[in-house]
């Protein structure tokens, strides 16, 4: 069976179950707007659509985009860039090559292609590389990123970020065309990055007030309104250590008027310790610098810092390139990854006080960048793999049900996921499931986005790993019950009357550490 979607004859039951026919239904002429019905499903699938682009885009302002005939339109802030770009990577080379100035572009590819600017030199690989790739039936294709392929687009993608959402200065691109000076500068790209998409409006400070030393950046939290100063290091190339204790002086030596986030790139193509040992060995000299170093013969001041090694430029024709990255609390000692908590309810409280920290990290690991403009799944969006499975839509079954048609109520992929379960409801209100198989740019594109993949969002069974996950998940589902239900469910506890003087946050968390507790227990952990 393979549903379609189908025109409904007016005469014919209306889909939604009423049991009239649908011209007095859902199809009446005289009709003056939506049902509640359509609707609810609208909304639904227009909050899918954002939770999408969100989870393919970040936190910032979205892509801002339009198509007329076969040209884009693409603003950024201010400005307004037209072409045929049928990819957002296709918008971003265009960008890059307007920021850094076509004349300069010019002039370096020019040169020798050694004493290129590195830019040139990622570019020249790039169209290398796609020059090699067989390219199908209507342009549009898939290719595993080479490192100069990361490093160009990720450059191009940092830029547009900060364009779009706070200030590209001059000084910084100037910085950026100066080989000198450039790699420092592109970190300085990502920590932009990745703060806009995380949900921070970043503020850079004056450009040209040399008056004192101050951070990069201040970083406001939208949802809270909390500030942040921000600095960004990169360790020169080339070191056979990690050692990034120069970095974090340097950093903690600059002036800042709110809590401070740090972040250093250890700068390396290959860690020169075995790949386990590399938290130990970068958390033992954290625990050190936190003895030893002063800023002013005066204790440093605490900050959160981030510890990334983005390794791409150093494999330009390489596909074997991954990232790192260390979380710890400089002087913060319930933040980071070796921290130890005495119980569940104080790691709670820990995510709870640094958890823009944490929605920081999240959207370290999760820098990647969007292929479509409006958070269109990629894999159906492009070539003829339009969605077939959609939440509320109608479909000819005939195939499977010879003479049925019905509305797709709910829909699930197997564990193989190859299978496809949807649930239908037919024109009399009865209900059947139906089976079909996903093609593989559907597989791909269920692995991609599976919470949005039929149209709405769905929440999706994950993998709990750890017992704090366990009492964060449980925490979700009881962290609004009332006093007193909590109170019941714990009436035989030995130390009841104790917990009834407890405010109902309180009591909400240990309840959920004594069942985490009890369920681990029975787990036989």
């Amino acid at each position: 069976m393979r549903p379609r979607e189908t025109s409904i004859g007016r005469n014919a039951p209306c889909p939604c179950g009423s049991g009239k026919r649908h011209k007095h239904c859902h199809g009446r002429l005289d009709k003056v707007g939506p049902s509640n019905e359509e609707l609810r499903l609208a909304i639904e699938r227009k909050d899918a659509r954002e939770a999408q682009r969100i989870q393919q885009q970040g936190k910032g302002k979205h892509i801002i985009s339009a198509e007329m005939g076969e040209h884009r339109l693409v603003a950024v802030k201010n400005t307004v860039y037209y072409g045929k770009w049928r990819t957002f990577f296709d918008f971003l080379s265009h960008y890059l090559k307007s920021k850094l100035g076509p004349a300069w572009g010019t002039a370096e590819i020019a040169k020798p292609l050694a004493e290129r600017h590195p830019t040139l030199q990622w570019y020249d690989a790039v169209a290398h590389q796609q020059s090699q790739t067989s390219k199908p039936e209507g342009g549009i294709y898939e290719i595993q990123a080479t490192g100069a392929m990361s490093a160009y687009y990720h450059l191009a993608y940092n830029l547009y970020l900060l364009d779009h959402n706070a200030e590209l200065q001059n000084r910084l691109l100037k910085r950026l065309r100066h080989p000198d000076q450039f790699y420092g500068a592109y970190y300085e790209t990502y920590v932009c990055a990745w703060m806009v998409r995380a949900g921070l409006e970043i503020e850079l400070e004056d450009e040209g007030d040399g008056s004192t030393s101050h951070c990069e950046l201040t970083a406001t939290h939208k949802a809270s309104g909390r500030k942040f100063s921000v600095e960004a290091k990169s360790r020169s190339a080339g070191k056979p250590h990690l050692a990034f204790s120069n970095q974090l002086r340097k950093a903690l030596t600059k002036k800042a008027d709110h809590p401070r986030m740090v972040f250093i790139d250890l700068n390396v193509a290959t860690l020169p310790v075995d790949a386990a040992l590399v938290p130990e060995a970068l958390t033992a000299e954290m625990r050190q610098s936190e003895r030893q170093l002063k800023i002013a013969d005066a204790p440093a001041p605490a900050a959160y810092v981030f510890l990334t090694n983005m390794p791409y430029h150093h494999f330009q024709h390489s596909t074997e390139t991954q990232a790192f990255l260390l979380t710890d609390g400089f002087k913060i000692p319930d933040f980071g990854h070796s921290t130890a908590h005495s119980s569940l309810i104080e790691a709670h409280k820990a995510f709870e006080r640094h958890k823009i920290a944490f929605e920081v990290t999240e959207s370290i690991r999760n820098h990647k960048i969007p292929a479509t403009f409006g958070g269109e799944n990629p894999h159906l969006a492009f070539g003829d793999h339009p969605p077939r499975f959609l939440i509320g839509q109608a479909y000819d079954l005939s195939e499977a049900s010879p003479g049925r048609k019905g509305v797709l109520e709910q829909a699930g992929v197997g564990d193989d996921g190859l299978t496809v379960h949807l649930v239908m409801r037919h024109e009399d209100g009865t209900r059947a499931i139906y089976r079909n198989t996903l093609t593989e740019a559907e597989q791909q594109a269920y692995r991609e986005h599976p919470e949005t993949f039929f149209g709405v969002q769905q929440a999706i069974g994950g993998k709990i790993d750890t017992p704090f996950e366990l009492f964060e998940w449980l925490h979700k589902s009881y962290k609004d019950t009332p006093k007193d239900r909590l109170l019941e469910f714990m009436k035989d506890a030995p130390d009841i009357e104790r917990l009834s003087q407890l405010s109902q946050e309180d009591i909400a968390l240990a309840y959920c550490e004594r069942l985490t507790n009890s369920m681990q227990h029975r787990a036989g952990h």
